[in-house]
């Protein structure tokens, strides 16, 4: 995938620079590209839908938002103040807290 994506960077950045046209074969790679990262995205979703973390929290709900961990697993409980002038600081339900990871 990351070699796809550099080719295809690297022959549109050439295509600006020059007075190329774009061949069939730019046309193929773009596309080659375009399959393969919503491939990779889709292949993403799945295996975080699969995840243990998110199948215990689906399973009880209410019992995950309750659990610091299993909320902080699915990116709902601690949140950046961007206010706060301690650029380590996280907001945690009104509390500040500091970055763990």
């Amino acid at each position: 995938m990351l070699i796809l994506l550099i080719m295809s960077v690297f022959r549109a950045y050439n295509g600006w620079k020059s007075p190329r046209t774009f061949t069939p074969g730019d046309k193929k790679l773009v596309l080659f590209t375009l399959i393969f990262s919503h491939v990779q995205l889709l292949i993403g979703f799945v295996l975080y839908m699969v995840s243990p973390i998110v199948q215990s929290a689906l399973a009880d709900m209410g019992s995950a938002m309750k659990d610091k961990m299993l909320a902080s697993g699915l990116g709902t409980y601690c949140s950046y103040d961007f206010i706060d002038s301690d650029y380590n600081s996280w907001k945690c339900h009104g509390k500040t807290c500091y970055q763990r990871w």
